[in-house]
C-alpha cells in the first residue's frame, strides 16, 4: 500500500478517535460538519471482450471500449448500497475499474484486498469481480458511512435465444392440423388427424407431461379455425357455432349463423368470422355484423389462417389486428384492421398487396402462425417439412425479414405442421407435428423483464 495513503488514513482514524469521547457534548464551532455521504459515482472507460461467429462458423473474439457512464450508478442511502441497475454487457472486464468521478460530502476511502481502508484516488484501478466497501468520512471526523458498491455484469448474453426440448409426443406424429392457446396457466393444443380431433393439455410450468382428451363427435372440425375469445373457445362445426370453456365439453351457441364457415381471428373485444367471401364480426359471439373490406374479397384467405393483435405503437387506445392465410389460388395474403380497445369497429379491413417496392413480402408457408413477441410481429410456419425462420415485421406488416441472428430456433427442426404460442413468462412454445417435438425458448433479455404482454390467436 502507498505509504502516503497509510499515513493519511491513520491521521483520519486518530482524529476520529480523539473526538469519540466528546460525542455526548455540544459540537464546538470548528467550521466542519458531521455530514458524510457519497452522492454520485460514474464509471469510466471499460474494456469488453466480444465473441462473434463468422459466416464460415468459426468463432472469433475482439476487444472493444465501453463507456461506463452510460450505465448510471444508483445510490440507496438507507441500505448503503451503490450499484448499476442496468448491468454491463456480457464480457465486460471489471477487474480494473476506474471511476471517472466520485462526488461526496466528506473524504472517500475504500477497503483494500488486505482488509484495510485507504483514501480513494481518481487514478485507482479496482477489481470489482466482487462488491467492495467504500466509506465516506465527515470532515469533522465525527461521522462516517460505509457503502457496499457493486458493478453488475450480465452473466448471460441478453440477445441469445435459449431453447429446450421438453418432450416428444407420439400424439403429434400423425396430426394434419393443430392450434395452440394459453388459458388459465395451461397450454391447450387442439389437433386433428384424418378421422378425429383431440386436445393435448399441460401446465405452462410443466410441458413434459400432457393429458390427451379425445374430442368425440367433433370431426370434421377445422381446428385451425378455433379462436379464444373472452375466456371461451369458439369453433364452427357443420354450420353451428360451438362454445367451450375447458376445450373438452362443447355446447352449441344459442344462435345460428349460417353465413359463417370459419372463425379467423379475435381480439379482446371482437370475434371475427368468414364465409361466402365476406368477413363478419361480433362483440358477444352471438350477434353478427358484416364487416367492410377495402379490396376484392378474392384476396381473403380460405385456409391456413393465422392472426395476431398488438397495441398501436403511438396510441395504446387502439390495436392492430393482422390476418393472414392462403387464398384458393394458393397465394399468401395479409389483411390489417385497427380497432378501438373499447370495442368501436369503424375501420375497414385493409389488404396489403405485394407490390414491387416491397422487397420482403410475406412468404408463403404451410401451417403458418403469427405471434407478438418482444414488442415485434413474427410470422413462421413450415417449409419443406422443416420449421421456417422467424420472419419479423417492423413496419406494421408491410415487409417481413427472415431472422438469422437473434430471433432463431434450433436448426433444422422437422415439422409437417406447426403451432406456436407465447406465455406470460416470455417463453415461445413450438409444437412440431410430424416429429412430435415440443420446444420452449426465450431470449435471455426477456428473462430480466418484469412484463411482456403477447397475444396469439
Amino acid at each position: 500500500m502507498n505509504k502516503a495513503k497509510i499515513f493519511i488514513i491513520a491521521s483520519v482514524l486518530i482524529i476520529c478517535s480523539s473526538f469519540s469521547s466528546c460525542l455526548d457534548k455540544a459540537e464546538e464551532s470548528t467550521g466542519a460538519t458531521n455530514d458524510c455521504a457519497i452522492t454520485n459515482m460514474v464509471i469510466g472507460l471499460l474494456q469488453r471482450v466480444v465473441h462473434n461467429k463468422r459466416a464460415s462458423g468459426q468463432d472469433t473474439t475482439y476487444v472493444t471500449t465501453l463507456y461506463g457512464s452510460t450505465y448510471p450508478m444508483y445510490i440507496d442511502q438507507i441500505k448503503r448500497e451503490i450499484f448499476n441497475p442496468d448491468s454491463l454487457p456480457l464480457g465486460t472486464k471489471v477487474k480494473a475499474v476506474v471511476f471517472s468521478s466520485i462526488t461526496a460530502d466528506g473524504s472517500v476511502a475504500y477497503r483494500t484486498d488486505a482488509g484495510h481502508d485507504t483514501l480513494y484516488s481518481s487514478t485507482d484501478s479496482l477489481n470489482f469481480s466482487n462488491p467492495r466497501l467504500f466509506t465516506c468520512y465527515a470532515y469533522s471526523g465525527l461521522a462516517k458511512k460505509t457503502y457496499r458498491v457493486h458493478v453488475n455484469v450480465h452473466k448471460l448474453d441478453p440477445e441469445v435465444f435459449v431453447w429446450k426440448n421438453l418432450f416428444v409426443s407420439n400424439d403429434l406424429l400423425d396430426v394434419t392440423k393443430q392450434k395452440a392457446f394459453i388459458k388459465d396457466n395451461n397450454i391447450f393444443v387442439f389437433a386433428e388427424t384424418n378421422d378425429k380431433c383431440f386436445l393435448l393439455k399441460s401446465s405452462v410450468d410443466d410441458g413434459a407431461h400432457w393429458e390427451k382428451i379425445e374430442m368425440s363427435g367433433m370431426s370434421p372440425l377445422n381446428v385451425n379455425g378455433i379462436q379464444l375469445f373472452k375466456g371461451n373457445f369458439y369453433a364452427i362445426l357443420n354450420g353451428s357455432i360451438l362454445i367451450s370453456n375447458d376445450g373438452m365439453i362443447w355446447n352449441q351457441a344459442a344462435t345460428s349463423e349460417s353465413r359463417l364457415t370459419d372463425f379467423v381471428c379475435a381480439s379482446d373485444a371482437q370475434l371475427f368470422g368468414i364465409g361466402n367471401g365476406k368477413v363478419y364480426y361480433s362483440g358477444d359471439g352471438l350477434s353478427w355484423t358484416k364487416d367492410s373490406l377495402d379490396d376484392s374479397s378474392d384476396y381473403l384467405p380460405s385456409t391456413n389462417f393465422a392472426s395476431v393483435y398488438a397495441p398501436m405503437s403511438f396510441n395504446g387506445n387502439f390495436i392492430n389486428i393482422f390476418l393472414t392465410g392462403t387464398t384458393p389460388s394458393g397465394n399468401a395474403v395479409l389483411w390489417k384492421k385497427t380497432v378501438d380497445k373499447l370495442g368501436a369497429n369503424n375501420d375497414i379491413w385493409s389488404y396489403y398487396s405485394a407490390t414491387e417496392e416491397i422487397s420482403h413480402p410475406l412468404p408463403l408457408l404451410n401451417s403458418c402462425t403469427m405471434i407478438n413477441y418482444d414488442n415485434r410481429l413474427f410470422f413462421l410456419g413450415c417449409q419443406n417439412d422443416t420449421v421456417s425462420l422467424f420472419y419479423n415485421s417492423e413496419d406494421a406488416g408491410r415487409s417481413w425479414i427472415g431472422q438469422e441472428n437473434t430471433y432463431i430456433h434450433p436448426l433444422h427442426l422437422s415439422a409437417t405442421n406447426l403451432s406456436c404460442v407465447v406465455d406470460e413468462n416470455n417463453y415461445v412454445w413450438l409444437f412440431c407435428g410430424g416429429s412430435g417435438q415440443i420446444w420452449r425458448g426465450r431470449i435471455n433479455r426477456l428473462s430480466f423483464a418484469s412484463n411482456q404482454t403477447s397475444f396469439t390467436k
